[in-house]
Order: structure tokens, then C-alpha cells, then sequence
């Protein structure tokens, strides 16, 4: 979890937050891992809402699942990796 406590908001200038999804999750059968819930809520809901107020534009660098990102948050803006594969 994201300790936001000690965050002002007028301390920094607000930057993009990238969210760096690759890998095969060979671990956990191939699952996205961004889509797991935990604590009831997918991974990708809880980083947003902790860190939206911080930040200007919240990006996710994935290969896969960019629709189902795009329908949990429609203001998420996306980038694949120039290399094909993991």
C-alpha cells in the first residue's frame, strides 16, 4: 500500500505516474497482475486512487488488456514497449 501521509500537495510540481505492467506473471499462472484483487479492489484501482490527487496523468506500459484498463479508468493513457514479447 501507498503511504501518501507525508505527500504535500504544494511540495512538488505535479509529474505523470507510470505504471509499469510487463512480465509474464509466470509465477501466478500468467495472471494479470494489475487486475488481481486484493483487499476487494483490482491492483490498478488502488495505485490510482492513492496517487490521482499527486499526479497530472496517470500512464500504464503493458503489452496485453489495454481495453479492460481503459474500461475500469477512462482517463488512463497507454504506451506498449517498441520490443514485441516480455
Amino acid at each position: 500500500m501507498v503511504n501518501t501521509a507525508n505527500i504535500t500537495t504544494n511540495a512538488l510540481p505535479k509529474t505523470d505516474l507510470v505504471i509499469l505492467a510487463g512480465g509474464q506473471a509466470s509465477r501466478i499462472q500468467g495472471q494479470n497482475k494489475l487486475l488481481m484483487h486484493f483487499d476487494e479492489k483490482n491492483q490498478l484501482l488502488k495505485i490510482i486512487d492513492a496517487l490521482v490527487d499527486h499526479v497530472q496523468q496517470v500512464w500504464v506500459n503493458s503489452h496485453r488488456d489495454l481495453d479492460l484498463y481503459s474500461s475500469l479508468n477512462t482517463e488512463l493513457k497507454f504506451f506498449k514497449d517498441d520490443e514485441a514479447g516480455f
